[in-house]
């Protein structure tokens, strides 16, 4: 196991994946389970629609299909409640209720600074709890022994 699994989890068991902190922040890793999950049983599902699919082709199907999932939970769910539906509304950012989003435009650069990255980053991490209460098994507390 690597070190940062073992001094960040609450747990001796650590999961594996992009990022070696994963283990450190048991709602960060939920919900990697969560989309690893989905995408897996996504691409399971497309392969018995198109068995002459390739696994990569599978593969990227079900990520674009998981990062739309993804985008569609953070703007009706997440920014309305961080932002409130004013700003969500004067930047055009509400999800629709009926149709598609028709003002894309690919001449845009998507890309965003630096400094503005770190910022939200940082801001995201403002929202991460100090501490989590752990459940067994049966669904009772459980709390560290010092």
């Amino acid at each position: 196991k690597s070190d940062l699994c073992k001094r960040g989890s609450l747990s001796t068991i650590c999961f594996r994946a992009g990022d070696g902190r994963l283990s450190e922040q048991p709602a960060l890793m939920s919900l990697h389970v969560v989309f690893l999950r989905l995408h897996n049983r996504i691409a399971t599902e497309l392969s018995a629609l198109n068995s002459q699919w390739s696994d990569e082709k599978l593969f990227q199907e079900a990520r674009r299909i998981v990062g739309a999932v993804i985008q569609h939970i953070t703007y009706r769910e997440f920014l309305p409640i961080i932002l409130g539906p004013q700003v969500m509304k004067i930047f055009d950012l509400e999800v629709h209720k009926k149709g598609y989003y028709k003002g894309y435009d690919p001449t845009i650069n998507p890309t965003i600074a630096n400094s503005f990255s770190t910022a939200a980053y940082r801001f995201g991490h403002s929202l991460v709890q100090r501490s989590f209460i752990r459940f067994d098994s049966n669904h009772r507390p459980i709390f560290n022994s010092k």
